[in-house]
């Protein structure tokens, strides 16, 4: 590319950074031999005897089919480890013909919704990637199951980052001959566009099911905008406040939740 002579000589660099050929190949057919190994093994197995297995399993299904960003996981996550059922809140007196329903969770449910959604809200006031939450879930699945919690910690870890670290290695090899790919490059601002949009939908979901599981949603409307307004438009002074920014917004959103509470909002 004689107008970015630069990126070329990076993409070249990139492409022997990594293992051979053949060896990134061989890393790709067992990726995806794993994926298919555990989800065969996890449909044909039963969750109450083979927990670890499952933990593991879905986990490394989770991170392989994953595009877009960390945000992206989260709606797919907590339909995997928090299960629900529809049952009869109220029968008519004459016909016994249901009237009203409610969502629950089940017994069999690896973690509550809960425990899920303060997960989160710890893993983004934390350092480091989102995808951490992956040990948080996985230590409280084992705990409610009566495993070992650095057990359950590890299997939702290595499950999640497994398929990325082998992809990455894998592709390092011929990521300098398809970044040049014509094709790859018109089907970029599409790709980008749609990475974009899974992040909003992911988004929109969460938002959805926190507002459905407050006690006071209104409140919880107001508390987010706040906080979404502290984080992306008020500017701390340059410094150690920048770096902690997001801790405390929050923090400060904790605060409030303890304020609504105390205040019986709705």
């Amino acid at each position: 590319n004689p107008s970015n002579p630069d990126a070329d000589a990076d993409a070249d660099e990139v492409a022997h950074l990594g293992v051979k050929p053949i060896t990134g190949a061989c890393l790709i057919i067992s990726w995806l031999a794993t994926l298919i190994t555990l989800i065969v093994v996890e449909s044909n197995t039963d969750y109450a005897t083979n927990k670890e297995l499952h933990w593991f399993s879905t986990f490394w299904r989770v991170g392989s089919i994953i595009f877009g960003g960390g945000q992206v996981v989260l709606p797919l996550l907590l339909s995997d480890v928090v299960q629900y059922e529809t049952a009869c809140a109220a029968r008519d007196a004459v016909t016994n013909v249901c009237t009203s329903y409610v969502t629950a969770e089940t017994a069999t449910s690896w973690i509550t919704e809960q425990q899920f959604f303060a997960g989160l809200a710890l893993a983004q006031a934390m350092p480091g990637p989102l995808f951490n939450f992956s040990a948080y879930i996985g230590a409280l699945a084992a705990r409610r199951a009566g495993k070992n919690v650095i057990v359950g910690a590890m299997c939702a870890w290595f499950g999640l980052f497994g398929p990325g670290v082998m992809l990455i290695f894998a592709v390092l090899p011929f990521w300098g001959k398809f970044r040049k790919w014509k094709t790859y490059k018109r089907a970029l601002p599409g790709l980008n566009a749609s990475a974009v949009g899974l992040v909003v939908s992911a988004a929109v979901s969460i938002v959805l099911k926190v507002i459905e599981a407050s006690p006071f949603p209104k409140a919880t409307v107001c508390i987010g905008l706040m906080c979404a307004f502290g984080s992306h438009v008020v500017q701390l002074p340059k410094g150690a406040l920048t770096l902690i920014q997001a801790p405390i917004v929050i923090v400060v959103g904790g605060l409030l939740g303890l304020l609504a509470h105390a205040a019986e909002a709705t």
